[in-house]
Formats: C-alpha cells, structure tokens, sequence
C-alpha cells in the first residue's frame, strides 16, 4: 500500500467517525482510530476458517475509552456503503462491550466464544438499525 492510498482510505474512516461518534454517543468517549499498515491478527478459529480480521474494537467500558483498528490492506476493497457498515459495526462493539463482563469468571473457553457470537448478533441487528437513521 502506498502513502497515498494509506492517506485516501484514512480520510475515508476518518469522515466516518466525524458523522457517526456523535451519532451514536461515542463522542463522550476517548475513542481513538488506529490504522494497521500490517493488518490485524486473526483469532485462531479465524485463521482456521480463512477468515481474515479487517476491524477490531478493544474496548474499556468503564473508563469509556476504546480503539478501533483498522487493517489498512482491505479497506480499499471496501466500497463507502461497505466501509460504513463495517465502521458502525465496530462502534456498536463499544456500545455493547460490558455485557461481556457478566460472569466471565465462571465461563468455560467454549461458552464465551458461544456469548461472544451472540454479541456479533446483537451488533449485526444494532448496525443495521443505526443505518436506517443514518445522521
């Protein structure tokens, strides 16, 4: 990827969170945008399925701080449509993220990787909602 295309799909994600943070609250937040040059790091079922991570949340929900990622060398496949949902789907994340919390302790591996696709759900079904109303 070149300079130049790091800088036009930066300016893409960045004309997103400058619409949708507010929309969606997360301007209260310390949110901060970070753009991976050399992707992200699938997780090991991911990598198994050929699945590739293109976005990420790491959320803090109790200091209302989080950081989205952005593997750089996909977002050009992405057309504007597809940028956005992807963009909205990763704050949603940082909307729902402390129903993780609730009784991780005693969770085995298997029932929260199973909680954790049920919050996918629930972020799918949340971005699309939100898309309807786009600010």
């Amino acid at each position: 990827m070149t300079d130049g295309e790091y800088k036009k799909q930066k300016r893409r994600i960045q004309k997103l969170a400058d619409r949708w943070l507010p929309a969606l609250g997360l301007d209260q937040w310390h949110l901060d945008l970070a753009y991976k040059r050399e992707g992200i790091a699938a997780s090991a079922e991911d990598a198994a399925e050929n699945w590739q991570c293109n976005a990420q949340a790491r959320v803090k929900w109790e200091y209302q701080r989080a950081t989205l990622s952005f593997n750089m060398l996909s977002m050009e496949d992405y057309d504007d449509k597809e940028l956005e949902r992807l963009f909205v789907h990763e704050c949603c994340h940082a909307l729902v993220a402390e129903m993780r919390e609730w009784g991780t302790e005693a969770m085995t591996k298997d029932f929260a990787d199973h909680a954790l696709k049920h919050e996918e759900r629930v972020v799918a079904c949340l971005t699309e909602a939100f898309l309807r109303k786009r600010p």
